[in-house]
């Protein structure tokens, strides 16, 4: 996949007070995802170029991110910009190329699905145990 032009990562990361220096590369499905480690702290930053996203699903995933995390899911929460926006546009010649949004770095270690005994019945059974959980039991 084609990495994101480094116009638009140090625009993005500039709204997140890093700088392009700052990230580090991590994966996603169009190689658009990045760690930060700064004096901020860790953080990671993911970027939507508007040829492949668009804009209100982005908005809609941050909704539905913030009502799971205010519902006491844990899930890792966006983090604001330097101008108070969850969402930032990356404008070039009049037209935005790109929107960019920022999460707390999630604690933990990737599921190896090759491990049986971590990828197994347990696990699914936690997994659905804390999806099926209502906002009460989560809170407690």
């Amino acid at each position: 996949m084609k990495i994101i032009d480094q116009v638009l990562l140090t625009k993005g990361a500039r709204r997140f007070g890093v700088n392009l220096s700052d990230l580090k590369q991590f994966g996603g499905f169009t190689n658009n995802v990045f760690e930060v480690n700064s004096d901020r702290g860790t953080f990671m930053i993911k970027y939507y170029p508007s040829s492949m996203y668009e804009k209100h699903s982005i908005e809609s995933e941050l909704d539905w991110i913030i009502y799971l995390f205010e519902s006491g899911v844990n899930v890792t929460a966006p983090i604001v910009s330097i101008n108070g926006k969850l969402l930032e546009v990356v404008v070039l010649n009049n037209e935005e190329v790109c929107w960019v949004v920022a999460f707390e770095k999630a604690k933990g270690k990737f599921v190896d699905v090759s491990n049986d005994e971590e990828w197994n019945s347990n696990l699914f059974y936690s997994w659905g145990k804390t999806l099926g959980k209502d906002k009460k039991e989560r809170l407690e």
